[in-house]
């Protein structure tokens, strides 16, 4: 469009005499603006069927409503419409605008269908302008641009896409999958979404600029903040807080930053490797259980190892001891009032006098009577042990001389057991799915260890030599991280690359999302270990470093990264290679039924419900 300024400054009209409703500039009845989504026909002009004249016409009435009560905000507005499945058509009455609203005459709009779960390509642009001779513009639905909310605020940055709202039985099929609705967000609205969340509005990141800055280059403005909780998911912290106390994933701030430089040492590289010896023998002895041929839960059962590996390095604990019954009855595997207090809903159920909530309520008392007994005795021993405990117990500020505190240790002894168990468990689990299903794969790996292991176990040693079963459980945690989502709070108002993100909104990066960007990850739902070898092939467009070279460090982050990284994402990879070599050495699993549609996403991804393989003994 050529001479925009000159042409709105001859057809301004005194803001103080609106026209009507249904007339143009020139007194003529305008029709209705009938829109649309692109997968439903185009945008065009003229009156709509008579079937749906009176549908059309309440929709419209929702649309005055709905603006009339907006109240400005600093960045784009946007109202919203469509669904997963059948996007709505829409009436927008061309004389219609908001009160106590300043809006430019030029406006351009672009009509975003959500998309279903299954990765869809970006929406085209429909642009839809009045002539500059009509004093009055048509409000429409969709992404808004170029819009002045306020004439005495700040120039708006680039507008922030907001998807539309949905029905109940898309809520359904969302829920059963969060991680993927995230992935779909991202490739149908662009690399920074915003998602309204009850009273506040989270941005979904997963532009590489903005996550460096925000879990990195700027982290100390960017936190958990636990203490401003509201809706959404930065509320995870504080609900997590009254089970596990302020532990390294609870804590905010000073205190966070003071306990991980008090810990870190404790899983240098070199002291965990002698974690690893424990690590191969658990799983050996755990092999034990299985039977040739029976079907079982397989998540049950990796639950059952990651947490007697944990309790053996944390505790140096069995898993026939009673304090390893008792962990099992405060942390069970389907989660019961543990998860309970990450739902509103959940908190409610927690007050009820229910058999769930009397035998949680009893483990974890069970469990702190445990932490609290063991820190007693090891404070009164001659403190040569080497569990985690007992290196916790002897840890000191470098800078006060200060060591941590019975309650610091319990606290962090708690996450430890929650994090430790949870991780390995839903990783190993996802590791067996996915070779189950690319037999060739499994092959390959068995091949590996053969050479390398034959007849015994597995030791840190043998690790430089296993790259491709190491390669292997890094590409399961590609598909299935567990950290697969990083939220922290804006502390201050925050602008980068066009994008303005007020202050105390919640901010989402999603490694799920990451980890499937096709830029740095060709064919992103195939299971490919090859992408993490060396040397692989030149001819293999998924050869790791054929595409590596030049991929962002953030594009591949299971355990998260920056100042709040997993500081035991070492101890987990060795754990996590050193348990699937074992069990490998003598055993394959055998998926049964279909992939698993639901997926527990709120600590880490589990397979909901379950998931059921038959092992098979090897030959």
């Amino acid at each position: 469009m050529e001479g925009p300024e000159s042409e709105l400054s001859e057809s301004r009209p005194d803001p103080r005499s609106p026209p009507g409703p249904e007339e143009d500039c020139s007194g003529r009845v305008v029709p209705p603006l009938v829109m649309r989504s692109p997968f439903d026909g185009a945008v065009r002009n003229g009156e709509p069927g008579r079937r749906r004249t009176a549908a059309r016409a309440r929709s419209a009435a929702v649309h005055r409503r709905t603006f009339s009560r907006s109240p400005p905000q600093r960045y784009g507005r946007t109202t919203r419409a469509g669904s997963l499945e059948n996007p709505r058509t829409h009436v927008i009455q061309p004389g219609f605008r908001p009160r106590a609203v300043s809006v430019c005459h030029q406006i351009e709009t672009r009509t975003r269908l959500l998309p279903d779960v299954v990765a869809a390509p970006p929406t085209p642009s429909l642009p839809i302008r009045r002539p500059a001779t009509c004093p009055s513009p048509p409000i429409l639905e969709t992404t808004v641009t170029d819009v002045q909310l306020n004439p005495e605020s700040p120039a708006p940055t680039e507008s922030i896409p907001v998807p539309g709202p949905l029905r109940l039985r898309d809520m359904r099929d969302i829920t059963r999958n969060i991680p993927r609705y995230l992935s779909a967000l991202r490739d149908q609205h662009g690399p920074l979404v915003r998602v309204p969340m009850g009273k506040s509005d989270a941005f979904l990141v997963s532009d590489f600029d903005v996550v460096q800055d925000v879990i990195i280059a700027s982290s100390r403005r960017f936190d958990k903040d636990a203490e401003k909780t509201g809706p959404g998911p930065d509320d995870w912290g504080s609900s997590l807080e009254r089970v596990l106390g302020k532990g390294l994933v609870t804590s905010v701030g000073t205190y966070h930053r003071r306990q991980r430089r008090l810990i870190q040492p404790v899983f240098h590289r070199r002291r965990i490797a002698g974690y690893g010896t424990a690590f191969a023998s658990i799983a050996d002895e755990f092999s034990g259980t299985f039977r040739d041929g029976v079907r079982l839960n397989f998540h049950e059962s990796m639950y059952e190892l990651a947490l007697g590996m944990v309790t053996r390095t944390l505790f140096d604990v069995s898993l026939e001891s009673e304090a390893a019954e008792s962990i099992r009855s405060a942390f069970p595997r389907e989660g019961g009032p543990l998860r309970w207090e990450l739902s509103p809903i959940g908190k409610v159920l927690l007050r009820l006098p229910l058999p769930a909530n009397r035998k949680f309520k009893r483990g974890l008392k069970t469990v702190d009577d445990i932490v609290y007994g063991m820190i007693d005795e090891r404070r009164q021993g001659p403190g040569d042990g080497d569990d985690l405990l007992s290196v916790l117990l002897h840890v000191t500020d470098a800078d006060t001389g200060e060591h941590l505190t019975d309650e610091e240790l319990r606290d962090e002894a708690m996450t430890l057991l929650m994090a430790g168990h949870e991780t390995s468990s839903g990783s190993l689990t996802w590791t067996y799915y996915l070779l189950g299903t690319n037999p060739e794969i499994r092959e390959k790996m068995h091949a590996e260890l053969d050479e390398v292991l034959g007849d015994r176990l597995p030791t840190v040693e043998d690790l430089p030599r296993l790259t491709y079963t190491d390669a292997v459980y890094s590409e399961a945690l590609r598909l299935f991280p567990p950290a697969w989502v990083l939220v922290r709070r804006a502390l201050e108002d925050y602008t980068a690359n066009g994008y303005h993100i007020p202050r105390n909104s919640a901010v989402m990066v999603s490694p799920f999302v990451l980890h499937r960007d096709k830029t740095w990850w060709p064919e992103p739902e195939r299971f490919a270990p090859q992408r993490f070898l060396e040397g692989t092939d030149d001819a293999d467009p998924l050869a790791g470093h054929a595409r590596a070279q030049g991929r962002p460090k953030l594009a591949y982050l299971p355990f998260g990264a920056g100042p709040r990284q997993c500081i035991g994402n070492v101890f987990a990879q060795m754990e996590g290679v050193l348990a699937l070599a074992t069990l490998s050495r003598h055993w394959e699993f055998e998926p049964v039924g279909d992939a698993p549609d639901r997926v527990a996403s709120d600590f880490t991804l589990q397979p909901r419900g379950g998931l059921d393989m038959i092992p098979h003994r090897r030959r």
